[in-house]
């Protein structure tokens, strides 16, 4: 384990967070439940770079005919609310993340970081996704 590995598993301890280290992917798994959907954050180093991140919604689970509508507010928050970086993977997976430079690893940006994830969720289920119901 490399030692940003296990600064980032003392972090993760002091935050009162349960996860799972998988070291063959050199990833941090921590299962959260937000807003009642079940939900993974992970983090990972990745080069230069921490990369925190989770899925949200697959893209089978998008408001049918509605995407449009919803990729321009997801855009919207990213402009509008702090914190808040929605992403899309190649195959279409809505998801959230941040990002830290290595050097600038330090316990206060990453808990800072590593929260913005749940938050953004958080935005998804109750800001974006009742406007589809």
């Amino acid at each position: 384990m490399s030692e940003l590995s296990k600064r980032i598993g003392e972090y993760l301890t002091k935050m009162n967070l349960n996860y799972n280290l998988i070291e063959e992917k050199g990833q941090f798994e921590i299962p959260y439940k937000i807003e009642g959907h079940d939900h993974c954050i992970m983090v990972s180093i990745v080069g230069k770079w921490v990369s925190i991140r989770a899925g949200i919604l697959q893209p089978d689970k998008a408001p049918k005919g509605k995407e449009i509508e919803l990729y321009k507010l997801l855009l919207l928050s990213n402009h509008t609310v702090p914190e808040v970086c929605f992403d899309m993977d190649d195959q279409g997976y809505i998801g959230t993340s941040q990002e830290i430079l290595t050097s600038a690893l330090t316990f206060d940006v990453f808990e800072e970081e590593f929260f913005a994830i749940p938050y953004a969720i958080s935005h998804f289920w109750t800001k974006i996704m009742p406007k589809f119901k």
